[in-house]
């Protein structure tokens, strides 16, 4: 029987591909290859000139996966905190635990 705090046993281990997506990436890379006499390039060459549009979505596709950046600053940041419905200690407040100032109980049916 599992117990609190048990050690992981068995399953995926962390970053391991999944085989299934990988064998059809690959698939998709051979027939692209063979899909144009110039390979994947010149399937690309073509549709940039063909459809512009579903050439630059290919490339946002990529682009989006690939960034290499570096960043430097030197700025000073002020995270300001507004009322998220928590208290300082993070749980959630309680309903009714704060009255505003000068809230009046609005008249409504008694339960009966």
């Amino acid at each position: 029987m599992f117990k609190k705090g048990h050690a992981k046993v068995g399953g995926r281990q962390p970053g391991s591909t999944n085989h299934h997506s990988a064998a059809v990436k690959n698939a998709l890379r051979c027939a692209l290859d063979k899909s144009h006499d110039n390979g994947a390039e010149g399937y690309f060459l073509d549709l940039s000139r063909d459809d512009p549009k579903t050439f630059v979505g290919a490339i946002h596709k990529l682009m989006s996966t690939t960034v290499d950046a570096t960043v430097e600053h030197n700025n000073t940041v002020t995270v300001r905190r507004y009322d998220s419905g928590r208290d300082s200690s993070g749980s959630k407040k309680k309903a009714g635990s704060k009255k505003k100032a000068g809230s009046k109980k609005k008249a409504g049916r008694s339960a009966g």
